[in-house]
């Protein structure tokens, strides 16, 4: 696409960019800071077009069949610093191709491109914030065994993403890394991993196959929320912390364990779980929280163990007569427990 006219590359980029989630991750302020200005600024877009450079020591050329390479040394600048060239070209970019030598990718320096295939070099060790945000044609990510560090909402949006294999030596799956990847499948997450931030996999609704990290200890809030074809997960234990909602509307999830490091369930954490059957609770935990497992139906029969010392409103709530809950080392609920805690379930004390 050549356009002449200064005024017309104005309009065209911010058309291409509009409706950004986060402006600052895809470029977008840049062009606010020049449309504020006079239109002398006319003359830097057409500049920022034509320079090929999107690093100290990086440029980029993009070829006739939309493939985008980037080759030099060091690291992409990050689009809110930056405006790329490329940022004109969205819909044209069908391939990114990053050499060997670039070690780092910018915070959103490639969100909302059309790109459907991605090659990463085995030099690069830090990918950015917002650095495929709304990449929607995108199909598949190998992360390299360098990368040490992957930026939050980092493929956030990437609605036709299917499998992630991440090599790198990675201790966190950062807050919303993949939020709304609805196609998403499968993801390889590495030994190293030591958390999984909130809303990291968030309506993920086709993901079945998760390998959990042997080493792993916190698991935040709403990390797995509608991921309805999810049918186990097994704790290590290890794990010392789940955060509100962690699991809800895991409608296939069959079974799941609380090891005995975890001292509270948050909020909600299995609410609407309704194809859960086993659930077993270690000595250890103290309190369960609202609604917890409100509505895990399937379940027929669940034990509380003697160190529960609070059971907040609904924990158990809409389970049926057909369900028991077995309570250990208690004759009655403490005062501590809210007063529609159980449901309609039958409660054995023992």
């Amino acid at each position: 696409m050549i356009i002449n006219s200064g005024k017309n590359i104005l309009k065209t980029g911010c058309i291409i960019l509009a409706g950004c989630i986060v402006l600052s991750a895809s470029g977008c302020s840049q062009i606010a800071k020049i449309v504020n200005k006079s239109s002398s600024d006319d003359k830097k877009l057409e500049d920022i077009m034509e320079n090929k450079k999107c690093g100290d020591n990086a440029e980029y050329t993009l070829d006739s069949s939309g493939t985008l390479t980037v080759s030099g040394s060091g690291e992409i600048y990050d689009a809110d610093d930056y405006l790329h060239g490329w940022a004109f070209h969205k819909d044209e970019i069908k391939k990114i191709v990053i050499e060997s030598g670039i070690t780092s990718v910018g915070d959103g320096a490639f969100g909302d491109c059309n790109v459907e295939e991605l090659v990463l070099p085995d030099t690069v060790t830090h990918i950015g914030d917002f650095a495929f945000t709304g990449c929607d044609r995108l199909k598949s990510a190998d992360i390299p065994k360098a990368v040490k560090y992957i930026g939050v909402e980092c493929f956030m949006n990437c609605e036709t993403l299917e499998s992630v294999n991440i090599q790198g030596s990675i201790e966190r799956t950062p807050s919303g890394a993949f939020k709304n990847c609805l196609k998403i499948k499968s993801v390889k997450i590495p030994d190293t991993v030591k958390s999984i931030g909130a809303n990291a996999f968030f309506s993920c609704y086709e993901l079945s196959e998760l390998n959990v990290p042997p080493k792993l200890e916190k698991i935040e809030e709403s990390a797995f929320y509608y991921c309805t074809s999810l049918k186990t997960f097994d704790l290590p234990d290890t794990v010392f912390e789940l955060g509100e909602m962690v699991f809800n509307s895991c409608k296939s999830l069959k079974r799941i364990n609380i090891p005995s490091k975890i001292q509270s369930l948050g909020t909600s954490a299995f609410i609407g779980c309704l194809a859960l059957e086993s659930v077993k609770l270690e000595e250890g935990l103290k309190s369960i929280g609202d609604g917890a497992f409100s509505s895990c139906t399937a379940v027929k029969e669940i034990t509380v163990p003697s160190s529960v010392t609070v059971i907040e409103s609904g924990a158990f709530g809409k389970w049926t007569a057909e369900q028991t809950i077995i309570v250990k080392g208690k004759s009655s609920a403490p005062s501590e427990w809210a007063s529609e805690w159980s449901g309609n379930a039958k409660v054995i004390w023992n």
